[in-house]
This record gives structure tokens, sequence and C-alpha cells, in this order.
């Protein structure tokens, strides 16, 4: 049985590399420098009941040399209507860690900073960029333990433009940079 969840467990995370791939295939190197933070070498860490492993604080690290911004991105893919939160440590198995919240949290303290999660849904095909500052206000009026697409409707978000070729998506990357770069005032809290 637990071969069975674990099997599951690398398809689903297959599902979210793939989706990464895609993502960082479509940038413009010439424009735009990726960093992909290297996931931990131990694999299931979380049903070894392994703690040492160190989590990262979030996927790729991008800067927009043109504009002379970073961001900090989070992707998350999922075939169900919602993704699930962990609240507190002692959730496990929740596509949104801790860890993951605070660590974008951190990068969107600075000016010309974006903390984002990128959230793609295979029901529908829409992927969202939600900003952290507006994913935090969430958690705070809701006590929901997950966060669905109407949730992300009623937040301030960006719909990412993609186009299908052939069998993959090509995600316009520095479109949806742009339109967070426009939006870089209307997010609350202090810059440093």
């Amino acid at each position: 049985m637990k071969l069975l969840f674990a099997l599951v467990v690398l398809h689903i995370r297959n599902i979210g590399k793939f989706f990464e791939i895609k993502w960082n295939e479509s940038i413009d190197k010439k424009l735009i420098y990726c960093l992909r933070l290297k996931d931990s070498p131990i694999s299931f860490k979380e049903y070894d009941g392994i703690s040492f492993v160190r989590n990262n604080p979030y996927d790729n690290a991008y800067f927009y040399s043109t504009k002379g911004k970073f961001f900090a991105l989070e992707f998350k893919t999922t075939i169900h209507p919602y993704m699930t939160i962990q609240r507190a440590k002692e959730d496990k198995n929740k596509m949104i860690k801790q860890h993951q919240i605070k660590g974008l949290a951190e990068v969107n303290q600075y000016k010309g900073a974006f903390g984002f999660f990128i959230l793609d849904f295979k029901t529908n095909g829409i992927t969202y960029a939600v900003n952290i500052d507006d994913f935090i206000g969430f958690l705070i009026k809701n006590n929901k333990k997950s966060i669905s697409e109407n949730d992300i409707k009623a937040l301030s978000h960006i719909i990412v433009d993609k186009r299908l070729k052939k069998k993959h998506y090509r995600y316009d990357v520095k479109g949806f940079f742009d339109k967070a770069i426009a939006l870089e005032d209307k997010y609350k809290g202090e810059r440093i």
C-alpha cells in the first residue's frame, strides 16, 4: 500500500515538474534569468519520516533584466477544483506548504521584488498568478483548509496567458511579469 501511495505521489510530482519545465521553456532567456532551486535528492521525505531535509522557500527565482525586477515563484498544478493548504506544521500532504508561504512573503517585502503562487487548474485549463500578499489576506479572512478557483477569482489575481502548441502550452511569462509590475503599487505592506 505504501508503495502504491508513493507511486501516485511521484506521478503527481512529475505533473508539477512538467508544468514548471514548460513554464521555463517559455522564457526569453535574453530578457529573463531563471534560477531553479534544486529539490532535495531524497524522494518522499514526508513519507519516510525524514525530518532533516531542507525545504526550499519557492521553486524558482527570476530576474527580469530590462525592468530590474526580481520574481520568486512557487508552482502548483492540480486536477481538482481546489488546492489544499498546510495551516499547521502537523498537517501533512498539503499542496501549499507553510514554508512556501513564508518564503514568498519574505521576498515580497522588498521594493522591486515579487512573490507569487502560479496555480494551474487542469479542470478548465486556466493558470492563475496570485501575489503572496493577497494569498495571506485570504488565509487571514478564511479558516479554509483549501483554496478553490472561486476563492482565487474573488482575490486580486492575474490570469497567465498561454497558447497550446501541438501538445503542450507555451506561457507568456514576460506578459505576466509586465502585468505584475504594473500592479506593484497596489500590493499592501511596507516595502524595504
